[in-house]
């Protein structure tokens, strides 16, 4: 395959690390040219195919069924872990096999601490009405007005700014798409003033969110006739909703997937949907699979073996020139990630400031980029953390079953704990928690002081 100048590794330093930002998913050409299938070497073999089979099997509006009968899958995975860049793959899949799949990214229209289950609706009912209309679908007008209206007439705390918002979506209209202008005026009107506020479960705010999910489902009605007449009668629309696997306050993550998981099941169309993988490690998962199925999970790359080291730093040279770099280094830098794709391009990052002005990339730079991520969990990890690691790091197979504590919990979603899977899940602690004796990089002191041989050596001395 002959790849465009634009998209071969780059041998400039600057384009290396803009190249390796850990917050943008391949889109695009980029997914032709520099994506990698780690799979095999994660232990998730046929990931890709399952997702799609889990929305595409089912009957759904084919045959006007219900919305039980529409394709549910669920995919967890430590922040960054590549969960976004999965979700486009299947996107291709899925527009291959003649369907028509919008990504709808949540967490880029609200702050983690705002996605209840209102911003989750009404995000997808934003997007739903942006994106069909940049393709050229109209949706019912009227009924999108009498929507903004509803919304308009139920918030009304905010009522001042909804009416403001309505005004001055109509204006809009005049010159463009009336439907667009509207949803987003009546979607910025209804977001929480701060994240301190709380929403009371009441009955009136369970009846106003089914409300919502109905107005939702009214309109995914309309899209899904007029897409199936713009494209095909055996055309599917797919929401593949990403972003909430950063919900990290177990209150919200209540809220939407245990509390509201019915009527969130009652949206009208198939959905792929991200979960915080803490809460796929609970014991709240077995609600959670009771109502959408069995949960996907993206663990993170076996770098132990050397099939799985290969894999994570081909992920960089596909992007950079391996000549940036000395010998070693991406090889380096790849164990200390533990597997944790975030992390692979963190620390690549982190190494090419630590040897600026010039390339090649040093081991020097490599290590104390490593220093200093192992510095950033010390920050904020507490003895009860600690503790928790130790007791994971002895029980990597959690034969206990402490996964699904609260403390570990924690760990998980932020990346402190790594899940793996090779025939059967196993957690480990991060490299740069417990160190890499083989590369001479020490565990945090507060981490080691806690193993029971270092314990005991120290009650000899």
């Amino acid at each position: 395959m002959t790849v465009p100048k634009a998209y071969r590794p780059t041998t400039d330093i600057a384009e290396a690390y803009n190249r390796c930002n850990p917050n943008e998913p391949l889109r695009g050409d980029e997914l032709k040219y520099w994506y990698v299938d780690c799979s095999k070497v994660r232990g998730a073999e046929g990931l890709q195919r399952r997702l799609v089979e889990r929305v595409s099997l089912p009957e759904g509006y084919r045959k006007g069924a219900a919305g039980a009968d529409y394709g549910r899958a669920l995919l967890a995975g430590h922040q960054g872990c590549g969960k976004s860049t999965e979700l486009q793959q299947v996107k291709l899949q899925l527009e291959n096999a003649g369907h028509w799949p919008l990504v709808i990214e949540a967490h880029t229209e609200v702050t983690p601490d705002n996605l209840d289950t209102e911003a989750v609706v009404s995000i997808v009912l934003k997007g739903l009405v942006e994106q069909l209309s940049a393709r050229g679908v109209q949706l019912n007008q009227q009924r999108l007005q009498d929507i903004a209206r509803w919304f308009g007439e139920e918030r009304s705390e905010f009522k001042d700014v909804k009416e403001a918002g309505l005004e001055a979506s109509v204006e809009a209209g005049v010159k463009g798409n009336v439907l667009v202008a509207m949803l987003g005026a009546m979607f910025r009107a209804y977001i929480r003033r701060g994240e301190s506020e709380v929403r009371t479960a009441t009955v009136q705010h369970q009846r106003y969110l089914s409300d919502l999910v109905d107005n939702l489902s009214d309109v995914l009605a309309d899209a899904h006739l007029r897409v199936r007449k713009t494209a095909g009668a055996e055309t599917q629309l797919v929401l593949l909703i990403d972003g909430l696997d950063r919900i990290k306050h177990d209150r919200l993550q209540t809220e939407v997937f245990i509390t509201n998981r019915e009527l969130l099941n009652r949206v009208a169309a198939h959905m792929v949907l991200t979960v915080p993988i803490d809460l796929v490690c609970s014991a709240r998962s077995r609600t959670v699979e009771d109502t959408f199925g069995i949960v996907e999970r993206m663990p993170s790359l076996d770098v132990e073996s050397p099939a799985g080291c290969a894999k994570a730093t081909e992920i960089i040279t596909r992007r950079c020139d391996e000549s940036l770099f000395e010998s070693g280094v991406l090889d380096f830098i790849c164990r200390a990630s533990g597997g944790d794709v975030r992390h692979i391009f963190i620390l690549a990052r982190e190494a090419i400031l630590r040897s600026r002005p010039r390339p090649p990339v040093t081991m020097e730079g490599a290590r104390r980029a490593c220093l200093d991520m192992t510095r950033s969990f010390g920050d904020w990890l507490q003895p009860a953390h600690y503790d928790a690691l130790v007791k994971h790091h002895l029980d990597p197979e959690d034969r206990a079953g402490r996964i699904a504590e609260e403390v570990s919990g924690q760990l998980l979603l932020n990346s402190a704990l790594l899940c793996y899977s090779n025939g059967q899940r196993c957690y480990r602690v991060h490299p740069t928690i417990c160190g890499m004796p083989d590369c001479d990089m020490p565990a945090l002191p507060a981490f080691e002081s806690r193993l029971p041989e270092r314990a005991e050596a120290s009650d000899d001395g």
